[in-house]
């Protein structure tokens, strides 16, 4: 899935959004346990970006709610 370029503040957020997900013990038996987020591409980040850090159920919830720098981020991917 390659869009465009991931801006850097959302590649930022998202790596660390999974590497606390790592650290909780989340990704235990999946291939994301050992990733090295840092090292992925940014098209990688893009994917964990749109579909496991800011998903539309997480939009709908709020979670999201005032931060427009990400929910910018996010359409302007999806326009792509």
């Amino acid at each position: 899935m390659i869009r465009g370029s991931i801006s850097y503040e959302a590649r930022k957020r998202t790596i660390e959004w999974l590497n606390d997900m790592q650290s909780a013990g989340e990704f235990e038996g999946f291939d994301e346990d050992k990733m090295n987020f840092e090292k992925l591409p940014d098209d990688e980040v893009q994917y964990y970006f749109l579909e496991w850090y800011c998903t539309q159920d997480k939009i709908d919830n709020d979670e999201f709610e005032s931060d427009t720098e990400i929910l910018n981020e996010r359409a302007r991917l999806l326009r792509l």
